[in-house]
Order: C-alpha cells, then sequence, then structure tokens
C-alpha cells in the first residue's frame, strides 16, 4: 500500500512539473561605427554591384536619431552587399536548438528597386553571402517601392510570397518568428510589418510551413546558418537594429516521463571541473550535448550505462545547457552551472 501511495505522488508530481521559459535577446545596432563606408568596420565586409559606391553609416536617416547604414547609387542592378558573421554579432548565436523558438526582427526602410535582409550559410567560406548566390540565402525579406509598394519573402526551399502593405519611403519594424522547429513538419514561419511611427502590426504569415530540414547540408538546415546579409539596389534604403530573441519553453512532463524508462541522473550542479552521468538501465549508448545560452554547442561525449565523467576544464565559468537523449527521445535537458575554483 505504501509503495503504491508513493507511485501515486510521484506520477502526480511528474505530471504536474511547471514549465519554465528562458528568453535571450542579442541586439545589434551601428552606432559604435564611424560614419562613412562600411566596408571593414565592425567585422562587416561589403560587394560592390555595378558601381564605386559602398553601403554607409550615416546619422541623417535614422529611424530613432542614431546610426543606420544605407545606400546613395541609384538605378536597376546598381547595389551593394553588406555581410557579417552572426558569431562576432552575437557572440556565437545560432538557430541549433530546435526546442527554440526564435524571433528575427529589424528596422528597414525600402527604396524603388528594393532591401533585402536576411540570414543564410557561408557554404564558400568567403566571409559575404552576396544578392546572387541563391544556394546560400535561406530566410530573404525584401521591401521595395516599385509600384505598388510591397514585401516579400524567400524561404529556405527558395518559394516566395509577395504583400502590400507598408507606405513607401518610411522606417517599417519587420518581425519574423521561428517556431514549431522539432516537429516533422519542417517548422513554421510567422511574420509581421508595421510602419515605425504606427501601433499597429499587419500580419503577412500566421505560421507557414517554414521547411527546414535539420540533416541537410543545405541552407534548409537551420543549424549551419552562420552570417547576416542586406542587399541595397538603388538609392534610399537604410537598415538598422537587428535583434534575435531565442525562446526556450521546456516540456518538462515528457522528459520526465522518459526519465523513468532510461534512469539518468546528473551532478553535482553547480560543477567546478567535470559532471557525472549516471546509467542506470540502459543498454544503448546516449549522446550528451552541452550548449551555451545561444545554443552553440560547445561539447559532445557519448555516455552508456554506468558511471561517466565529462571534462569542463576547458567551458569558462557561467550557465549552460545540456541534453542526454537516445536515438529517439530527449531524456533530460537542465541548466548547467560551472564554477571553476
Amino acid at each position: 500500500m505504501k509503495n503504491s501511495l508513493l507511485l501515486f505522488v510521484l506520477l502526480v508530481t511528474l505530471k504536474s512539473f511547471s514549465q519554465t521559459t528562458d528568453t535571450i535577446s542579442v541586439s545589434y545596432n551601428f552606432n559604435t561605427l564611424s560614419t562613412g563606408n562600411l566596408n571593414g568596420q565592425g567585422g562587416w565586409l561589403t560587394n560592390k554591384l555595378n558601381t564605386v559606391l559602398d553601403a554607409i553609416v550615416q546619422n541623417t536617416t535614422s529611424v530613432d536619431g542614431t546610426n543606420s547604414i544605407g545606400f546613395t547609387g541609384s538605378g536597376p542592378s546598381v547595389g551593394v552587399d553588406a555581410c557579417r558573421s552572426l558569431d562576432t554579432i552575437f557572440s556565437g548565436v545560432r538557430f541549433s536548438d530546435m526546442q527554440s523558438t526564435y524571433v528575427i526582427s529589424f528596422d528597414i526602410m525600402r527604396n524603388y528597386w528594393g532591401v533585402n535582409v536576411g540570414v543564410g550559410t557561408d557554404f564558400n567560406n568567403d566571409g559575404k553571402i552576396i544578392h546572387s548566390a541563391a544556394n546560400e540565402k535561406a530566410i530573404d525579406f525584401k521591401v521595395s517601392s516599385v509600384t505598388p509598394a510591397q514585401e516579400k519573402l524567400t524561404l529556405p526551399n527558395g518559394t516566395s510570397t509577395t504583400y502590400n502593405s507598408i507606405a513607401s519611403n518610411v522606417w517599417t519594424n519587420v518581425e519574423i518568428t521561428l517556431h514549431d522547429l522539432g516537429t516533422s513538419t519542417g517548422g513554421k514561419i510567422s511574420v509581421k510589418t508595421k510602419a515605425a511611427t504606427a501601433s499597429n502590426w499587419t500580419n503577412l504569415i500566421s505560421g507557414s510551413t517554414l521547411g527546414i530540414d535539420t540533416i541537410s547540408t543545405s541552407k534548409t538546415n537551420p543549424k549551419l546558418w552562420d552570417m547576416v546579409y542586406v542587399h541595397f539596389e538603388g538609392a534610399g534604403g537604410y537598415f538598422d537594429n537587428f535583434k534575435v530573441t531565442r525562446i526556450y519553453t521546456p516540456q518538462p512532463t515528457a522528459i520526465k516521463d522518459q526519465e523513468r524508462i532510461v534512469a539518468v541522473h546528473a551532478f553535482p550542479n553547480p560543477s567546478d571541473n567535470h559532471i557525472q552521468i549516471d546509467v542506470l538501465n540502459n543498454s544503448s549508448e546516449l549522446e550528451f550535448n552541452l550548449t551555451d545560452a545561444f545554443g552553440k554547442l560547445l561539447l559532445k561525449q557519448l555516455v552508456q550505462k554506468g558511471s561517466n565523467f565529462i571534462d569542463l576544464t576547458e567551458v569558462k565559468s557561467g550557465f549552460y545547457f545540456y541534453t542526454i537523449r537516445n536515438s529517439n527521445y530527449l531524456l533530460k535537458r537542465e541548466k548547467l552551472v560551472i564554477k571553476h575554483n
């Protein structure tokens, strides 16, 4: 009777385990750069298209009275690409945790021929994603003043949709949300825009299929996205205030239910130079992954039945996340605090 009561209490506790949400936002603007040509400043590289003009850092046309970047050349096929590694902007932020929701936001002013903003993969390691590199551009959002003024979203699989919502030559807030990434449907994407001076958003997309593939070696795999790019074509386009927000909401009930099937214990936490993983009733190998707060993988190790020791001496003091999983299930996901003596 006592054992039955204990089991009942355990099951109720596991099912009622409360969810917590971790949210991290990292922003980038151009306020630390000097006015003038952008190329070579702060890790940015540019690629000129049929012009000698560069993208410029300026503070005369700005959404908030500070620096932004723009382009003053004019005409179709006259423009410039501006690119920078996500690592150098956000110290390792990547779109690698499929349990998280990611929100990409920025301010943009349309011009006639168009301004594109996106993320992608620098497959050829030249430090750039240029406008013509279709195989490297993953998510691409464009505004232009070609009559009628319009927004255009291109997805990793190459499909695109055009919308009309914002007036010409005004600063526009754009918010792109990537969600349900860990599902078999290939993830979802939602997009909304509004004039910077307006209070109400216009929903362009609500939960459309994103079409990602987390095991692909192409741009459809968000784990490979490592660069942000801006493309200006024609005069009068501007860009500023790029931000990525990562929202992680764990599913403790599902994880705890699997822990009852495969008993896994990890300790100590906080840890100093190692963490011990005890696997009690599993015959197959499990995988331990350690990531930083932005989802960047720092350490991977296979663990087996019995006691396993993970060396943490090369990991800086701070807080991290670790996961333990088998081929079918996520068994454990926890914060890990490392404090070296």
